[in-house]
């Protein structure tokens, strides 16, 4: 039986590798591509030696046609935030919104900040030993877990799914503005120096966040997108609403489930003449024992100003 697998799995993998025309064409060429990276990355992690220590393991770079012997030959590798991973909720802004920071922090304040190394878009597998240069714009300060915080190039190890995790801070003395909205942590691969994602990060103005009355909506509510109208469906539609600050700049709304109080993930950004907003949310299980609480919502100024109207072009 066992002798059975191994033959199955060789042969499998040998009309993957030499992806002969028919087989292409009989399957169709996404699911032949899903069905080749999902076998690469088996064999990366059956065979997990890596010679040129960029990470990926000889395996998967022969059965991808990549040079095992060149650390700046490597499939396609991209980093992304997890700022919402195991948050308990998934959560959606109506109209008025700009996702943008994925982090707003306080100053002084340290935050632990969790990453994903993909593969060709998927969570891949990485080899022993693997890690990611990080780099983080001024006044951003960055350390290993519990670590010293430091404003040098960081090395981050990678785990075998692709996930990393750093802390993230801004100093006490540190000003926010519009440009302190737009800082990032680059990252790069450590062997090739190629850029491989970043994650942006803004800064708080030291205006006190403001606690957001919650009222409930109901289910189902129409809403004007784009000159349509379309009819949003969730768990939970509420309308939040919040007193006015004295500082003229955009407004980050955040939402928590973090009994703790510590914890806050950012929804959006809406201007400072905003008083309310609508959104939408579904609570989901979380691996993190203190977000199970009932959700929240918070407005913090970022002390960037808003952004002048769009003007309309005639043509």
């Amino acid at each position: 039986m066992v002798a059975l697998i191994v033959v199955g799995y060789v042969g499998v993998g040998w009309a993957l590798w030499k992806a002969h025309p028919r087989v292409v064409k009989l399957s169709g060429k996404d699911h032949f591509h899903r069905w080749s990276m999902a076998y690469a990355r088996s064999l990366g992690a059956l065979f997990p030696k890596d010679t040129d220590g960029d990470g990926f393991a000889d395996s998967l770079e022969m059965f991808l046609h990549s040079n095992p012997h060149d650390g700046n030959a490597y499939p396609e590798c991209q980093v992304h935030d997890l700022a919402w991973e195991n948050a308990g909720f998934v959560l959606f802004a109506f109209d008025g919104f700009r996702v943008w920071p994925a982090i707003v922090l306080h100053p002084g304040e340290r935050r632990r900040v969790c990453a994903r190394a993909y593969m060709d878009e998927k969570v891949g597998a990485f080899s022993p030993g693997m890690k990611l240069i990080l780099t983080p714009e001024a006044p951003g300060v960055i350390g290993l877990p519990g670590g010293t915080l430091s404003p040098s190039p960081l090395e981050v190890p990678v785990a075998a799914d692709g996930l990393l995790v750093f802390d993230l801070s801004v100093p006490l003395v540190a000003v926010a503005s519009r440009a302190s909205m737009e800082l990032a942590v680059a990252i790069q691969h450590p062997v090739s120096g190629y850029d491989v994602g970043s994650i942006g990060f803004g800064i708080a103005s030291e205006e006190s966040p403001r606690a957001c009355a919650v009222d409930k909506v109901g289910n189902h509510v129409s809403d004007s997108w784009h000159g349509m109208v379309r009819v949003v469906a969730g768990e939970h539609i509420v309308l939040l609403r919040w007193p006015a600050g004295s500082d003229p700049a955009l407004q980050m709304i955040e939402a928590s489930r973090d009994e703790s109080g510590v914890e806050w993930f950012p929804l959006g950004c809406c201007d400072p003449s905003n008083t309310s907003v609508m959104v939408s949310y579904d609570l989901e299980e979380s691996d993190h024992r203190h977000h199970w609480g009932p959700m929240r919502f918070r407005v913090v100024s970022t002390g960037a100003p808003p952004p002048p109207p769009r003007q309309s072009k005639e043509w």
